[in-house]
């Protein structure tokens, strides 16, 4: 999700830079077609750089999303818009800072919620609760490095019937594109560590859990992981929707 709100952070940033505050994205589609990303083709036509949506394309049983974002009044720092995220079981919010000298940009005060139940197809239920989402993408006119940081909750998380239990997620965004998403969780089954990290320029993430008790996991699950003591610690390739 963070890919796409970097995305749209490129369109706005782009338009600004061309001075065509008053134009829609038809009007760049006829002066300079060849010129514009393939993903820009999901962006509505009446889409400017005050107002606008994109709607992303859904792959397999992902559910379909659709970026929004408002102009704001300008603040002291710079140019200023709303941005949402939101779609079938995802609503997330932040505010895009593009300040006055045009070199770095910001994505700050972030917050929402993924209902996984909904995100999964029912595979795994639960709630992640966004507290904070805050990101910097530097150097606008060479190479963009983004940068970020995401805290929240897990929220009682089922996998196969099994309740995991609840816990704090921390996620970090660096400026080659890897990222990484931890999370601790108690009061479930068993208590349990877990990592996903990835690279927004790949498809395949990987997911690696250690959980302190084998013996209270089902057998599909215990079949896939490697025992530590009495625990058992999984480690897999995910396939990746962004």
């Amino acid at each position: 999700m963070l890919r796409f709100l970097f995305l749209i952070l490129l369109f706005v940033v782009g338009l600004a830079a061309a001075a065509v505050w008053q134009g829609e994205m038809h009007h760049l589609r006829r002066a300079v077609p060849d010129y514009l990303p393939g993903w820009t083709g999901d962006i509505a036509d009446d889409a400017g750089v005050r107002e606008g949506q994109m709607i992303l394309p859904s792959q397999g049983q992902t559910p379909k999303l659709t970026l929004r974002w408002t102009a704001k009044m300008p603040g002291a720092d710079g140019f200023l818009w709303d941005v949402q995220l939101a779609g079938q079981g995802v609503d997330l919010r932040a505010e895009l800072l593009l300040p006055w000298l045009p070199t770095r940009a910001f994505l700050r005060s972030g917050a929402g919620a993924v209902d996984l139940a909904e995100v999964s197809g029912g595979a795994v239920t639960g709630l992640i609760a966004l507290q904070a989402l805050d990101v910097e993408i530097d150097d606008l006119t060479g190479v963009r490095r983004p940068t970020g940081s995401a805290k929240g909750q897990a929220k009682a998380v089922t996998v196969q019937g099994e309740e995991l239990g609840n816990g704090p997620v921390a996620a970090r965004l660096e400026p080659d594109g890897s990222w990484q998403a931890d999370v601790s969780m108690t009061e479930g089954i068993s208590p349990l560590t877990g990592q996903l990290s990835g690279n927004l320029q790949t498809a395949i993430g990987q997911l690696d859990v250690t959980i302190a008790d084998a013996s209270v996991l089902p057998t599909s699950l215990q079949s896939i992981g490697m025992a530590e003591g009495d625990g058992l610690r999984i480690s897999l390739p995910v396939p990746l929707r962004y």
